[in-house]
């Protein structure tokens, strides 16, 4: 986007990418692991992207109706089963062992959690879990994600601008 012929007057134009998600094919526990790890990974590679203006998640919940794919944050009715739940608690522990708040509903996906982690130090152990389930090879150039004190800085340089 930064190539002369793509500008738009002089500036980067910004992309919005919408309708996003990993799937949680068979809402397996490794299912539910690849989804979780996947959310991370694509947040930290857009991270640092001037040209993402957003990424908008494809749906909070499954439906049944879209062709096999569960790309829901939260479980559809037709994959609330037993199976799904403990799948949700085996990787809820999982994360909870790594320092990330996992407090699963009655259809919330490990994903869900993962969305919705607010605290910087979080993010951090967030990010150590995901290196858990993505191959070492693949995060090479990928930036790690804030720390308090980029936060702090950038608020800092905020104010004064």
């Amino acid at each position: 986007m930064r190539q002369e012929q793509m500008l738009y007057d002089g500036a980067i134009r910004t992309i919005v990418l919408s309708e996003q998600g990993s799937n949680s094919r068979d809402h397996s526990a490794q299912a539910y692991r690849d989804q979780a790890a996947g959310l991370v990974y694509t947040w930290l590679k857009l991270d640092r992207l001037p040209s993402i203006e957003s990424y908008i998640h494809h749906r909070w919940m499954d439906h049944a109706s879209e062709g096999g794919l569960d790309l829901g944050v939260r479980r559809g009715k037709h994959a609330d089963t037993a199976a799904a739940r403990e799948a949700t608690a085996t990787v809820c522990c999982e994360l909870t062992a790594h320092g990330v708040t996992c407090t699963p509903d009655a259809t919330s996906k490990p994903a869900w959690d993962v969305f919705r982690v607010p605290e910087i130090s979080e993010q951090a152990n967030l990010v150590d879990w995901t290196r858990t389930y993505i191959p070492a090879h693949c995060w090479e150039g990928v930036q790690p994600a804030a720390t308090e004190a980029d936060l702090e800085e950038s608020q800092g340089s905020e104010d004064h601008d």
